[in-house]
């Protein structure tokens, strides 16, 4: 998706982003419309639009979040985030959590996976 692949090139150099692409085709395809009405049940809760970072969408901001979260609906899929979840907060974690959606921090999903170092 465009969206999160423009977020990922502002923080990783391009060789990163392309080893992203490499590993995971299917992560930037284009949204499905199911993944687009998805997003429309997301923002059609009136708290979550909190998420919609006016500064970000007035200054040409790219906005993966609502993207990622409908993608891992469809999938079946968890989030990984590193943001926290504040009470009645409009985060990735709180939007998940309305909707079901797994949602984990780094450490908890290396640990869900079992990796070790």
């Amino acid at each position: 998706m465009r969206e999160a692949r423009l977020e990922l090139k502002r923080r990783f150099d391009e060789s990163v982003v392309k080893l992203l692409e490499t590993a995971n085709p299917d992560f930037f395809e284009d949204p499905t419309v199911e993944e687009l009405s998805f997003i429309t049940q997301i923002y059609s809760v009136a708290h979550f639009r909190q998420n919609l970072d006016r500064k970000k969408l007035l200054q040409g901001g790219y906005f993966a979040d609502p993207f990622i979260i409908a993608k891992a609906w469809v999938k079946d899929a968890t989030v990984v985030t590193e943001e926290d979840q504040p009470p009645h907060g409009a985060r990735i974690p709180n939007i998940c959590e309305h909707f079901a959606i797994a949602c984990v921090k780094l450490e908890g999903f290396l640990v869900i996976e079992d990796w070790r170092f």
